[in-house]
């Protein structure tokens, strides 16, 4: 009976040596794929490291996951598309449903004027604005550089022919401005025109009837011009969480707002960089946004950049009796 036992323990003794010699062997196994895996990582190429991280976020289908490849690489072989990607994850939950229309533009640039003292950035602002709406928001843009009031007033017409109800329309107007303190109005000066003689202006009144005029339902303008803030009522920018319901809301609401770099005061055209102040901050704000910017936080984001760089305060409101029932104008990245 010992002898039985004796020989069960050695048995049992046998068969514990034999399964921890296994499970050694495999932890060894184990450990070696592990340290090759690492020799392989570390052998790869900075090349392959990019790909395999962009994999990853591709795989994953996250915003997290290209959030970090876009950390890593922000002028990688796929930071377009990941970007794109990115856009689309936040974007889509917020839209969903949002009927937003179509998004057209006018954009004015005047700098060689006949009578008046030429400017030296509006042309390039226009051109660098009409680039960017068309390029990364898919605006159909119409320009109209160096252009007369009969070009100007046309184009608006055109306009008011054209749109229906549901389009979205951006006027950008970059030029000289005047203030008529007898009576308080603003005017925008074309390229043919003359001081103290009014027949070649375009005055606050002939921008607001437009306004009033068109079909689509959110307009917005945007002046960098001297005393451009005749056309804005004085009033703070409101808050609000930006959510499905936010979007949905402010879509259905009409919206004629006015966005100008200044108010009864003159503005400064360039401080010795390709763009003036205003339209620099502008074109940043528009250029860093990810996803979806209305006018009211488009205007919080550029209103310290100018006021740090230049002598003048810019102003957002709706525009004066022109029809605004409380909506925003909503820029959407494209790409």
């Amino acid at each position: 009976m010992f002898a039985d036992l004796a020989q069960a323990r050695l048995t049992q003794l046998a068969q514990d040596e034999a399964q921890a010699q296994a499970r050694a062997e495999a932890e060894a196994q184990v450990a070696a794929r592990a340290a090759a895996a690492t020799r392989a990582v570390r052998q790869r190429t900075p090349e392959q490291e990019e790909d395999a991280l962009w994999v990853a976020a591709r795989d994953s289908d996250s915003l997290d996951g290209f959030k970090r490849y876009l950390a890593r690489y922000p002028q990688g072989r796929y930071a377009d598309e990941a970007r794109f990607r990115r856009r689309e994850l936040i974007m889509g939950d917020a839209l969903r449903g949002v009927d937003l229309g179509t998004y057209h533009a006018l954009v004015i640039g005047i700098a060689d004027y006949k009578h008046l003292p030429k400017l030296r950035t509006s042309l390039a602002d226009a051109r660098a604005v009409s680039d960017l709406l068309e390029r990364d928001y898919g605006f159909t843009v119409t320009r109209l550089f160096d252009a007369s009031r009969a070009d100007i007033i046309d184009a608006l017409d055109e306009l008011r022919e054209t749109l229906a109800p549901k389009d979205n329309l951006l006027i950008y107007y970059a030029g000289h401005g005047w203030l008529d303190e007898d009576v308080n109005r603003g005017y925008w000066l074309p390229r043919g025109a003359k001081q103290n003689r009014r027949s070649r202006w375009i005055s606050n009144t002939t921008i607001t009837d437009t306004l009033k005029g068109l079909l689509a339902k959110h307009v917005m303008i945007v002046a960098d011009s001297c005393f451009s803030g005749t056309l804005t009522r004085s009033a703070g920018a409101a808050t609000a969480v930006r959510n499905r319901d936010y979007w949905t809301r402010i879509t259905r609401k009409r919206a004629r707002l006015a966005l100008t770099s200044g108010g009864l005061e003159p503005v400064a055209d360039g401080d010795g960089g390709v763009n003036s102040p205003f339209a620099k901050a502008f074109l940043d704000a528009l250029g860093n946004n990810d996803g979806i910017l209305d006018a009211t936080r488009l205007f919080a984001q550029m209103r310290r950049p100018v006021i740090l760089n230049a002598q003048q305060t810019p102003e957002f409101s709706d525009v004066r009796n022109a029809g605004h029932e409380g909506g925003d104008f909503i820029f959407v990245k494209r790409r």
